[in-house]
């Protein structure tokens, strides 16, 4: 299982698909001396920062099929944006979860050296479940990913005994400690035994993470 992220970037600003073709001054509706002014970018007569909003595609240019969903716009309305759903304040799983019917694993970000290291490592927590009963495990998501893994005695808390490279089995490697599920899924504390591995140069001594968010189980 692992986190896939992607990022992006353009010359031009990205518009918002929510974002009223034509609307110039965001009160959500296009009026006549806004179409006026988005033929007037399209003719080169007027800057484009005079009506930012009638440059759908942020090409930095106004053409004939943007001043068309303006006008289209000024007929029968702006589209409204739905209302975002809020995601969960905290983790809703905990170590009693089984992972393979769950679309989604928490994720927390924090500090696992006091020392040295920094406050970004994200570390994530799933639970399968197999003949001998359920097994928690913290992943790493830091190159290489590695995972932590933990027999729950509870909801909330697992004992530590393995440790290795996620994506081989043949580095795993004994060792003690605990994890634990605080604040009602808001923190999660990775304690292993020692400094079994480093995380960028720096030791992973105790991770001590905020969460963050869900992200999709892959």
């Amino acid at each position: 299982m692992a986190l896939a992220l992607a990022a992006s970037g353009a010359l031009f600003p990205a518009r918002s698909l929510g974002v009223c073709t034509g609307d110039c001054d965001g009160d959500g509706q296009v009026g006549v001396n806004e179409l006026v002014g988005a033929v007037r970018i399209g003719l080169a007569e007027a800057a484009l920062d005079s009506c930012a909003a009638a440059d759908r595609n942020g090409n930095g240019a106004v053409s004939v099929d943007e001043l068309v969903a303006a006008v289209t716009a000024a007929l029968e309305g702006c589209p409204v944006e739905p209302t975002p759903t809020p995601g969960p304040a905290a983790c809703p799983y905990d170590f009693s979860t089984d992972f393979e019917k769950e679309p989604f694993i928490c994720a927390f970000r924090g500090r696992w050296n006091d020392a040295c290291g920094a406050d970004d490592l994200e570390v994530t927590f799933v639970v399968l479940v197999d003949e001998e009963g359920p097994l928690a495990g913290a992943i790493v998501a830091d190159e290489p990913l590695r995972l932590i893994v933990g027999s729950p005695l509870n909801a909330t808390q697992a004992l530590v005994f393995a440790h290795g490279l996620l994506d081989d089995p043949g580095t795993i490697e004994p060792v003690g400690g605990s994890m634990e599920i605080q604040e009602g899924g808001r923190r999660l504390v990775v304690d292993p035994t020692g400094a079994p591995f480093a995380v960028r140069g720096c030791g992973f001594e105790r991770f001590v993470g905020e969460f963050t968010g869900l992200v999709e189980a892959q």
